[in-house]
């Protein structure tokens, strides 16, 4: 028991070292960029177009686990993330909560 939690806790680390190398990089090679010059507005387009797409999928074709989950429970879920996104301003959190409470909610009492 003592040896997985160091060896989760190192992963954890290592995951995290391993992905804030390249958010210092980026965020040390973009100073002095425009945020408003056309290819980070561009950038910032295609990322959000893929993030789109990715939940568009979830909701309407999704693979493994999520698949044996009605398409109920998934749009009822979207939608009350949704919801709860823009009546709190906007805060990601709240909705992504929201979307979660929303669809363990609704698995327990559609697909009992």
């Amino acid at each position: 028991m003592h040896d997985s939690i160091w060896i989760w806790l190192s992963f954890a680390i290592m995951g995290t070292a391993a992905s804030d190398i390249w958010r210092f990089a980026g965020v040390l090679l973009s100073r002095g960029v425009d945020p408003e010059s056309a290819i980070i507005l561009w950038v910032k387009d295609v990322s959000t177009a893929l993030v789109a797409a990715l939940i568009a999928r979830m909701l309407l074709s999704p693979t493994g686990a999520l698949a044996g989950v009605g398409d109920a429970v998934r749009f009822i879920a979207f939608g009350a993330g949704l919801v709860a996104f823009w009546l709190s301003g906007r805060r990601l959190a709240v909705g992504l909560l929201a979307a979660e409470a929303a669809f363990f909610a609704a698995h327990a009492l559609i697909e009992p």
